[in-house]
């Protein structure tokens, strides 16, 4: 019988993470041969970004709403690009100029 003074506590190492959503759906996505092939972020209004997630098998592709950061989370990892409407870049974007990086390197 163990006594409530002889508690044993294990460390849990760092490496071991729980899997978050965005993986284990892009591990379903792949075990059917579905690509991501892009997100594309097609609106803004309202301080909302409003994007599509481009999937893909041998056969079809397809445009799925979702919220922007789930498309971030969707394309970690996969090498899949962010398509952003130029209006949106116009409106919302900064230029980046060769002194910008000058500077951000020194």
């Amino acid at each position: 019988m163990i006594e409530k003074s002889e508690k044993t506590v294990l460390p849990i190492p760092q490496a071991i993470t729980k899997p978050q959503t965005p993986d284990t759906i892009r591990r379903i996505l792949a075990a059917f041969g579905i690509n991501i092939m892009n997100a594309k972020i097609y609106l803004q209004r309202d301080d909302v970004f409003y994007t599509y997630l481009t999937l893909s098998n041998c056969e079809k592709i397809c445009e799925i709403n979702l919220s922007f950061l789930d498309a971030i989370n969707f394309t970690q990892d996969t090498n899949a690009p962010i398509l952003i409407e130029s209006e949106i870049l116009d409106e919302c974007g900064i230029k980046v100029t060769k002194q910008m990086l000058e500077e951000a390197l020194i």
